[in-house]
């Protein structure tokens, strides 16, 4: 073989590796740039709390109390207020501030109120948060790591968007995420409550129209129990 074709198959191997080089580097720019564009973000750049998922269906975040370690809490937009189990509330040296009765479809029962100096999730904060203390057992036959449910005493003062299919949980105080989602919103209507109900027990109602109804129904947004005749504590 001359000198001559030796180098001109030494130069086409080395284009030929290169050009392999290149298309190896851009199918890895290709394989990357979905993934960072799909990474699934909250409306108007909200921060975004990563909650863990029980059985599919229950939400569940790290929560803070009075600046302690954090514990699981289930996320439950039915619920009016945020219930502790009691061994939590004994381990936080949580003191009583009253009584309110439990009224459910099958049952009617008394339980602790608490006032929360302060309940953090990631860095959401609400000071002053009332609590409920009341046993967990069936939520916790699901995930016994769940020490509490977060419920709309704390929700209520946030924008809140759950999207299950990409695990994410938003919160928002700044209205940037309202701005920003796109459809229908369906305004609340003020509710009538009794004299006796308490401030923080607001119920969530909106208006439905049914088919084959010429009238808007009221319907109301809310967990089955309800907490009311709130007692002071001795």
């Amino acid at each position: 073989m001359s000198p001559h074709l030796a180098t001109r198959e030494a130069e086409v191997d080395m284009k030929s590796t290169r050009h392999i080089q290149l298309l190896a580097a851009v199918s890895l720019a290709l394989t990357i740039l979905p993934a960072i564009e799909a990474e699934p973000r909250c409306p108007g750049n909200t921060a975004s709390v990563t909650p863990r998922l029980v059985q599919h269906a229950l939400i569940v975040i790290p929560v803070r109390i009075n600046q302690s370690s954090p514990f699981d809490f289930m996320v439950d937009t039915g619920s009016q207020v945020t219930v502790i189990d009691p061994s939590l509330a004994a381990e936080l040296n949580l003191r009583p501030q009253g009584r309110v009765g439990l009224v459910s479809v099958a049952s009617v029962a008394q339980a602790s109120v608490t006032l929360l100096d302060r309940l953090e999730a990631d860095f959401h904060v609400v000071e002053k948060s009332p609590a409920i203390v009341q046993d967990l057992r069936q939520i916790q036959a699901a995930d016994p790591r769940i020490r509490g449910v977060l419920g709309e005493s704390f929700l209520a003062h946030f924008d809140l968007l759950i999207d299950y299919g990409h695990k994410l949980l938003c919160l928002d105080e700044t209205s940037a995420m309202r701005d920003s989602v796109r459809g229908e919103h369906v305004l609340f209507v003020p509710p009538q409550l009794p004299a006796d109900e308490l401030p923080f027990m607001e119920r969530l109602v909106i208006s439905v129209h049914l088919s084959h109804n010429q009238c808007a129904t009221r319907f109301c947004c809310c967990a089955t129990t309800d907490y009311a005749d709130r007692q002071p504590h001795p």
